[in-house]
């Protein structure tokens, strides 16, 4: 019940702080948790047990979060489902995670159901639905009795959260009870958060990035507040109005926000920490961020789903104008070990790049169901991350490349194989490589490279379109290029790195920060 113990001492000895505010609704950590326990109970009644997977469609919102604490209250794997994703997409993480229940609201209803209606029985509770929904959140919750948590170990699965996947399909990456616990409370630490603090949930609830934010939130007692998805004009009014002290968004987010007719000083004033990551981010974007928000302190995190996902934190002492550490991803936070490991298998010397190694409580357990993938990742209790980068002789991480195949956009991690196969399926297409290519607002878009069959021919809205069949937007090519052959080296494999160098300055650009 390790998880629950945040609740427990929240309602006991923070019972009438305030845990949610989000449309009107203000909550105090004793109906918080009370809700928690009654929806807990009314999801037992429904048939969930112990270890059972539970899906959650959502945009952000004080429901979502009971729902997912109301999960481990049960001691059931909460399985949050990306709102961006296709129907394909969403059936197949469904079917993957084989779900007992699935959380939804209104605006992502349609998709849920397609997701579910199996012929399972999957029951569907509704966080918004109202009086003309049968398994509507809020009746649940008045009409079931409140249980007691549920006696589980720290080593009880918590979570699977989908992540991009090198073979074309979404991995679920396994999180313990004890994982979460101690990213949140490195995450605690590291943001400074206490019972007086204030959270605004800006980027995805279904992120895992939000979910080490907010699970750490959660640990201190602090207040959680709602914009029901991303728009800078909300985000602006929230912090302004509500007087917001904590944060978490990616920089295209922050670049947004930065732009938008409606920010000014005074509407950033009430932010002490503000935390930025998951998205490429060069030194001029820092700079604009640095400028805007200079009462707020910048948190540069960086991480990855396998390691629930903390690895390292860029204090915000080093977030100023001329400070040569500011391209840095920091040190490791306080729960994390990295090495930087060569091709070889050696220790890479001060300064030389190699493959980030990392390990810590917080890691994965594996991949759901996944022996494989999991072994590969997972070596002698290290997490191999993919990603290539160097530390200086101050123990500060420089990302130089990421891993091969992947592309962030706007903080949606997009792999390129997964697309390639998309593409693939469209008649007139012989060969095809996808790659990252430098974006100003995003950091890298979606760039197709095309070797077309006799007398075929595709142009940038057909092959949009196709594969909008399959895939989320975001994964979508955003441009393409036809060549006569693709550049293959000796063992047969397409040279991606010699595609990259037409568009990135110098190799390793693509991960700039």
């Amino acid at each position: 019940m390790l998880l629950n113990r945040m609740l427990i001492r929240n309602a006991t000895f923070r019972a009438r702080l305030t845990a949610t505010v989000d449309e009107g609704r203000v909550r105090t950590w004793a109906e918080f948790a009370d809700r928690v326990a009654r929806l807990a109970g009314a999801m037992r009644e429904l048939g969930v047990g112990v270890g059972d997977r539970v899906a959650a469609f959502g945009l952000n919102t004080d429901r979502y979060l009971e729902a997912q604490f109301a999960t481990w209250w049960l001691g059931a794997v909460w399985t949050p489902m990306n709102t961006r994703w296709s129907e394909e997409e969403n059936r197949l993480g469904i079917e993957d995670a084989d779900i007992s229940l699935a959380f939804t609201d209104m605006a992502m209803r349609p998709a849920a159901l397609a997701a579910v209606w199996q012929g399972k029985g999957v029951p569907v509770i509704v966080m918004d639905g109202g009086a003309d929904e049968r398994l509507d959140h809020d009746r649940l919750i008045e009409t079931t009795a409140p249980i007691a948590p549920a006696d589980i170990g720290e080593d009880a699965l918590a979570g699977v959260y989908f992540t991009g996947g090198t073979t074309g399909r979404s991995k679920g990456v396994m999180l313990t009870h004890q994982a979460i616990w101690c990213n949140s409370l490195a995450f605690q630490a590291v943001l400074g958060l206490t019972d007086r603090s204030s959270y605004l949930h800006a980027a995805p609830m279904f992120h895992l990035a939000d979910g080490a934010m907010s699970s750490a939130a959660v640990m201190a007692g602090a207040a959680h507040h709602f914009v029901a998805a991303f728009r800078p004009d909300l985000v602006l009014a929230a912090i302004r109005d509500r007087r917001l002290t904590h944060a978490l968004m990616v920089p295209t987010m922050i670049e947004m926000l930065i732009a938008a007719p409606e920010f000014s000083a005074e509407a950033v004033a009430p932010l002490e920490y503000l935390a930025f990551g998951g998205s490429p981010s060069t030194q001029a974007a820092q700079e604009r961020m640095i400028a805007a928000l200079p009462g707020a302190l910048l948190l540069h995190v960086y991480g990855q789903s396998e390691m629930g996902p903390g690895v390292s934190a860029l204090e915000p002492e080093r977030q100023k104008i001329g400070d040569p550490k500011m391209r840095s991803v920091g040190r490791p936070i306080s729960l994390a070990d990295v090495r930087i490991v060569r091709a070889d298998g050696g220790e890479a010397a001060v300064n030389e790049p190699g493959e980030i190694w990392a390990r810590s409580p917080g890691q994965m357990a594996g991949y759901w169901r996944r022996p494989e993938e999991t072994a590969r990742a997972l070596v002698d209790g290290w997490v191999r991350t993919g990603d290539i980068a160097y530390v200086d002789d101050d123990g500060y991480l420089y990302i130089c490349d990421r891993a091969k195949d992947m592309i962030i956009s706007g903080g949606e991690n997009v792999f390129s194989a997964e697309v390639e196969r998309v593409i693939s399926l469209h008649p007139a297409v012989a060969m095809c490589a996808v790659i990252g290519v430098p974006d100003p607002l995003f950091g890298e878009s979606v760039h197709a490279v095309l070797v077309l069959k006799e007398e075929g021919s595709i142009d940038q809205a057909e092959l949009f379109a196709h594969c909008r069949k399959h895939i989320a937007g975001y994964k979508c090519p955003r441009s393409i290029e036809v060549r006569e052959a693709l550049p293959i080296s000796g063992p047969g494999k397409i040279q991606k790195q010699t595609l990259r160098e037409a568009y990135w300055p110098k190799p390793g650009a693509a991960a700039a920060r």
